[in-house]
């Protein structure tokens, strides 16, 4: 998966819900998927082509930092186990009465947005298998897979961040 897609759709998913920042989780052993997308960050990061700031965390290789709980559990620097709560109830960093609704969504996604606002929807569903509308198929790596991405909102700013995006917006016409 190309580390700068995967960062653009972490950028213009972070802006669509207002995030204030972005983590990208990776397991402790994807050293050279860690090391490409550090180095596309600090490119688009000069570049200034990011929203938010992007953290890129490093978690523990165990197969529950595939689910989405565990993996803020992993981003707060706990086991990477299940919590109770779902992200968008009480979310990554979560102190009462703030319950920081968080995002969560695996790379596949997020890199397939910066396409979508390019091609527009009709041309995403073209991928799709029969009625899935949408990509659909067996598993495989690629250079960033299977790692997630979180996104913490910030519902403190009198709402819950939502901008409209149409179609076939670019990230650099994006208003910071």
């Amino acid at each position: 998966m190309n580390p700068y897609r995967v960062l653009e759709g972490i950028s213009i998913a972070a802006y669509a819900v207002g995030a204030e920042r972005a983590f990208l989780g990776l397991k402790e052993t994807f050293d050279v998927e860690a090391e490409a997308a550090r180095c596309a960050k600090e490119e688009m990061e000069e570049a200034g082509l990011l929203t938010v700031p992007v953290e890129i965390v490093l978690g523990p290789d165990h197969y529950l930092l595939g689910e989405e709980t565990g993996l803020l559990e992993a981003v707060e620097e706990r086991l990477p186990l299940p919590r109770m709560a779902r992200p968008y109830v009480l979310g990554l960093h979560a102190q009462p009465p703030n319950e920081n609704p968080t995002l969560v969504n695996n790379v596949e996604t997020l890199s397939n947005v910066p396409l979508i606002l390019e091609h527009g929807s009709a041309w995403f569903r073209q991928s799709g298998t029969g009625d899935s509308g949408a990509t659909a198929g067996p598993p495989r790596r690629t250079s960033l897979s299977p790692c997630s991405f979180v996104s913490n909102s910030c519902p403190m700013r009198g709402h819950r961040g939502a901008h409209p995006i149409s179609s076939r917006t670019t990230l650099t016409q994006l208003d910071r």
